[in-house]
C-alpha cells in the first residue's frame, strides 16, 4: 500500500471517530463547553418539561417516580442525572469533571478552588454521611449550587436546581 492510502485510511477513521462521539453526546443533549449554571447545564434548564428536554436532547428522560409524581429521577447522561417533580426538571446532580461552572469549578477540584471562585457568596454546611466532607452552597435568590465535597477536600458532585429540592441529601428526601 502506498504512504497516501494509509493517510487517507487513517483520515477517514478519525473523521468517522469524531463524528460517532458527537452523535453520542448530542444524544446525551451536553456538549463539553456546556456550562453548569443556577438555572440548569447547557440547554437543559431547571423547570423544563420531560417533552422539552427529550426536545433539546433528542432523547426522553426515563423518569422513575417515588411513591407519587411529586419526586422522580433520571439519568440526563453519563454521570448526569435529573430530579422531577410532575414531570418537570428541578434539580441536576453533575458527578464528572467533563463540565464546569462559569467560574470554572468542576469536580476534582479543591475546596480552595471554589473558595477562590466564589469566596463570600458561600455558605458551607457539613456533610451528612461523609465526616469532614462539606456542602459548599452559593444561592442566588430560589436557585442554588451546591458543591459536594470530601474529607480530603475534593470536589465529588455539583448539584443545581430549586430550593428546597438541591439540599435534598437522599434523592427524594
Amino acid at each position: 500500500m502506498s504512504e497516501v492510502s494509509n493517510r487517507s485510511r487513517a483520515l477517514a477513521c478519525v473523521t468517522v471517530t469524531a463524528t460517532v462521539l458527537g452523535v453520542c453526546s448530542a444524544a446525551e443533549g451536553f456538549r463539553p463547553s456546556d456550562r453548569i449554571t443556577k438555572n440548569g447545564l447547557g440547554t437543559i434548564q431547571i423547570g423544563m418539561t420531560v417533552s422539552q428536554i427529550a426536545d433539546r436532547s433528542g432523547r426522553r428522560p426515563d423518569v422513575t417516580y417515588f411513591n407519587d409524581r411529586s419526586c422522580g429521577t433520571a439519568k440526563l447522561g453519563s454521570k448526569v442525572y435529573g430530579m422531577f417533580s410532575h414531570g418537570r426538571l428541578i434539580r441536576i446532580d453533575v458527578g464528572t469533571s467533563r463540565y464546569r461552572t462559569r467560574k470554572g469549578v468542576h469536580v476534582r477540584d479543591t475546596v480552595k478552588r471554589v473558595y477562590a471562585r466564589y469566596g463570600r457568596r458561600i455558605s458551607a454546611r457539613p456533610h451528612a454521611y461523609v465526616p469532614g466532607g462539606k456542602y459548599l452552597r452559593v444561592t442566588t435568590r430560589n436557585r442554588r449550587i451546591v458543591f459536594e465535597t470530601n474529607a480530603s477536600g475534593k470536589v465529588t458532585s455539583v448539584v443545581t436546581g430549586r430550593i428546597p429540592e438541591v439540599d435534598y441529601v437522599e434523592s427524594c428526601a
